[in-house]
C-alpha cells in the first residue's frame, strides 16, 4: 500500500506573521544629482523599489509582506500607508521620492 501525502498542483501558503517594510525615501535637493545611466538620484531609487516589487511579486511569501511609505525632506510626508502586499497598487503608486519635496534632509524626523 503506497501512502503518498505530496500536494498535487499549486500550493496556496497561509500567512504566517506579516512583515511590514517601511520605505524611508530621501526627497531632499541633493537627491536631483546624477546618478548612472544618466538619471538623478531620486530615479535610481525609485526604479530600484520597481526592480524590489517584481522580486516580491514571483515570492511563495510576498502574502507574508506589507509595505509603507514615507517620503521625507524638512518635513516627513506619509504617502503609503501600511497595506498588504499587492503588486498592481504598489507598481501604480509614485515612489519618486522629490514628489512634493526638494528641502534640505532632516533624515530623524522621518524616523520619528
Amino acid at each position: 500500500m503506497s501512502t503518498d501525502f505530496r500536494p498535487s498542483g499549486d500550493v496556496t501558503l497561509n500567512k504566517s506573521i506579516n512583515q511590514l517594510g517601511i520605505l524611508v525615501l530621501d526627497g531632499s535637493g541633493s537627491m536631483e544629482g546624477p546618478a548612472p545611466g544618466n538619471v538623478t538620484i531620486a530615479k535610481a531609487v525609485e526604479g530600484g523599489l520597481m526592480e524590489m516589487f517584481n522580486r516580491f511579486n514571483v515570492s511563495k511569501k510576498k502574502q507574508n509582506f506589507s509595505f509603507a511609505c514615507i517620503k521625507f525632506d524638512n518635513t516627513p510626508t506619509v504617502t503609503l500607508e501600511p497595506i498588504a502586499f499587492d503588486f498592481n497598487t504598489l507598481m501604480n503608486t509614485n515612489f519618486d521620492p522629490l514628489e512634493g519635496k526638494g528641502g534640505q534632509t532632516y533624515t530623524n524626523l522621518a524616523l520619528e
